[in-house]
C-alpha cells in the first residue's frame, strides 16, 4: 500500500511545501509491506481501544474520539514497524520527525481497510 510521507530531504534547496516550518520540506510515496501495515494497525487500534478514544453509540455504529496528533505521534513511534519505516528513510538519506508519524497515521486513518479492522476489534472486545 502506498503511503505519502512528508521528509526532511537535506539535500532539497527549494521549499515546495508552502506550510514548511523547518522539519519537513518534501512529500514522498512510500509502499508500506503487509506485515508492517498490519502491526500499525493493530497497535494504533489497540491504543485507541485502551486510551478510550472509541464509544459504542449502538450495537451497529461506533463513534470515535480521534486523538490529537501529538497522541498519535506517540503510539506510532512506540512501534517496531515506525523504526523499520524510520530505518528505511534513513538509508534513502530523509530524515523523519513528528509530522512524518502524523502524516503516517492521518493516511492510514483515511484507509478503509484501517476503519473496518478497527470497528470489528471494538466489536470483539465489546462482546466479551
Amino acid at each position: 500500500m502506498t503511503f505519502n510521507l512528508r521528509v526532511f530531504d537535506p539535500t532539497c534547496k527549494e521549499l515546495p511545501i508552502i506550510e514548511n516550518d523547518g522539519r519537513w520540506n518534501t512529500e514522498i510515496k512510500f509502499d508500506l509491506q503487509e506485515a508492517m501495515l498490519l502491526e500499525l494497525s493493530e497497535t494504533i487500534s489497540d491504543a485507541l481501544i485502551e486510551g478510550g478514544n472509541y464509544a459504542a453509540d449502538s450495537i451497529n455504529r461506533i463513534r470515535i474520539i480521534p486523538p490529537t496528533f501529538g497522541e498519535a505521534s506517540d503510539i506510532i513511534m512506540a512501534t517496531s514497524a515506525w523504526k523499520k519505516i524510520d530505518q528505511i528513510l534513513s538509508k534513502r538519506s530523509y530524515e523523519t520527525s513528528r509530522f512524518t508519524r502524523i502524516s503516517l497515521y492521518k493516511t492510514l486513518f483515511d484507509k478503509r481497510a484501517f476503519k473496518k479492522l478497527t470497528k470489528n476489534k471494538i466489536r470483539r472486545t465489546l462482546s466479551k
